[in-house]
């Protein structure tokens, strides 16, 4: 037949359209430009002819075919966004600040490391500054005692002219220029119905070679009375003094340290505390 055309194969570079075989309802393509011309099915071979217009949803060009999935596929992605500008060009968009979680943590965990570090390190050093107590028993004396520093020396007793002999145990200590010193008499005559304190006060006085006691405080020694006194001179001072005075029945006990020191360092303390009034031989 003059001028039918086969339908079954594609055409690739030329506009098309879908028709339906009024026979076998197949879906043929056909060039555009084969509208109100005759064609032959290419699966039964009826001869029937193409619609001058296609039907809406039916017919389609085969460059509309092959451009659908790429419109799709544009759609799906995300359009970025344009930045704004200023009048000079420059981008004016927030920026998102990065999260600085990370390092701040990791500068927390470095501090308390070197923290740790520094503790160990200070205890060493405090340590190594403690100084060597020596155990000391007076039997004589009627007391014992852990006096720090260099070995002891004993001092025999010695009278002050007014009927008191005083012995005393002195030690001392390079570090701080610290002494330590242990003075004991007995009050001379018969015990004279005398405040304690006073007698303790008067003892300190005529120690230290002060007319009047500041910072005196009162308290007990192992059930004894007894009378804490503080020359402090400052922190930073070459020279404290520290006095604890103790009455033991007719004995007066002197606990002496004198340096660069503070009442409230350990050694301190423990030469105090180690002090203890024993019987007498």
């Amino acid at each position: 037949m003059s001028g039918v055309f086969v339908l079954g194969t594609h055409h690739w570079f030329v506009m098309t359209e879908f028709v339906y075989c009024p026979r076998c309802q197949n879906e043929l393509e056909v060039p555009i430009e084969f509208r109100g011309r005759s064609v032959r099915c290419g699966g039964c071979g009826l001869v029937f002819e193409v619609p001058n217009s296609a039907s809406p949803g039916v017919s389609r060009s085969r460059e509309q075919e092959l451009l659908e999935p790429q419109a799709e596929r544009s759609r799906a992605l995300p359009r970025p966004e344009r930045p704004e500008l200023d009048d000079d060009g420059r981008d004016r968009s927030p920026t998102r600040k990065k999260s600085n979680a990370g390092v701040w943590l990791f500068l927390l965990l470095t501090a308390i490391a070197l923290g740790v570090v520094v503790a160990y390190a200070c205890k060493y050093i405090v340590k190594s500054f403690e100084p060597i107590t020596h155990a000391i028993n007076r039997p004589e004396g009627g007391f014992r005692v852990n006096m720090p520093g260099d070995a002891p020396i004993d001092h025999p007793a010695f009278d002050e002219g007014d009927g008191k002999k005083i012995t005393s145990v002195v030690s001392s200590r390079d570090f701080g220029n610290e002494q330590y010193e242990v003075k004991y008499f007995d009050l001379p005559g018969k015990p004279k119905k005398v405040d304690q304190q006073t007698i303790l006060a008067d003892a300190i006085k005529k120690e230290l070679n002060l007319k009047v006691l500041a910072n005196s405080v009162a308290t007990l020694h192992q059930g004894k009375p007894a009378l804490d006194v503080l020359i402090d001179n400052g922190v930073f001072a070459i020279e404290n003094v520290i006095v604890r005075a103790i009455l033991a029945d007719q004995r007066v006990y002197l606990l002496v340290v004198r340096g660069a020191m503070r009442p409230e360092y350990p050694h301190i303390k423990r030469f105090f505390l180690s002090f203890t009034i024993t019987d007498r031989k």
